[in-house]
């Protein structure tokens, strides 16, 4: 079973506040299932975002950048994963 977060969660977890991240949804950097459900994929993409942001001073088109080239990565592992040419599991 996987773990859930509400909103306030993702916040406190993801050191932000509320405000950001539904901006981070508008700008679909952050995906959720539902508007107030968030798993650990979406906290892990939070601390990333605030990672680039803030600590690396990555600008929001290069956050972008950085997000869809992770998100083809992981669909590319995946599909490997699937046709049996990668050895080792998928980065959840």
């Amino acid at each position: 079973m996987r773990t859930l977060y509400s909103l306030a969660d993702l916040c406190a977890h993801g050191a932000t506040d509320e405000h950001s991240i539904i901006e981070f949804i508008r700008l679909e950097w952050i995906r959720p299932a539902r508007p107030d459900e968030f798993d650990h994929e979406d906290l892990a993409r939070l601390r990333l975002i605030r990672e680039l942001g803030t600590d690396l001073l990555v600008n929001p088109e290069g956050i972008d950048l950085v997000l869809q080239l992770l998100d083809h990565v992981h669909a590319l592992r995946n599909l490997l994963a699937q046709t049996g040419r990668l050895a080792i599991d998928p980065i959840p």
